[in-house]
């Protein structure tokens, strides 16, 4: 098996458009939403995820102490921060009846404010199927 064929990063690093859908009927907007995401092996999740980690470690060990839990919304926070800087462009996004730009601070509001769109998000950028090349 040529391993080299399976090679996800690349994919990873450009981006990938997927497709937003109504979180109960799970059917596609009128005009379709797309946001285009890198992966979970891209550079970019691996720096963002690790100065993240080290930023944890350094609050972990301030003044001399150790505390070495974070809260669940820490985490949940961590997650957003990554996801946003993770998220390359979408398409058709409105908020409150008018176009919204795909900037950093718009992507973290609309992933704190619509958990739903966040977790299929999440979830695409977490399933290496959504990289590879067929």
């Amino acid at each position: 098996m040529d391993l080299s064929k399976l090679e996800i990063a690349s994919a990873s690093d450009e981006g990938i458009r997927m497709e937003i859908y109504h979180p109960v009927t799970e059917q596609s907007f009128d005009p379709p939403i797309y946001v285009w995401v890198v992966g979970v092996d891209s550079e970019t999740w691996r720096k963002h995820t690790l100065a993240l980690q080290n930023k944890r470690l350094k609050k972990m060990t301030q003044r001399g102490r150790i505390r070495l839990v974070a809260s669940a919304e820490e985490i949940e926070a961590d997650n957003i921060e990554i996801l946003a800087k993770c998220t390359l462009k979408w398409e058709n996004v409105e908020w409150g009846g008018k176009p919204l730009v795909c900037n950093y601070d718009n992507v973290k509001m609309v992933f704190t404010k619509l958990p739903w769109l966040r977790e299929q998000v999440q979830a695409f950028t977490e399933d290496r199927a959504s990289f590879l090349q067929s």
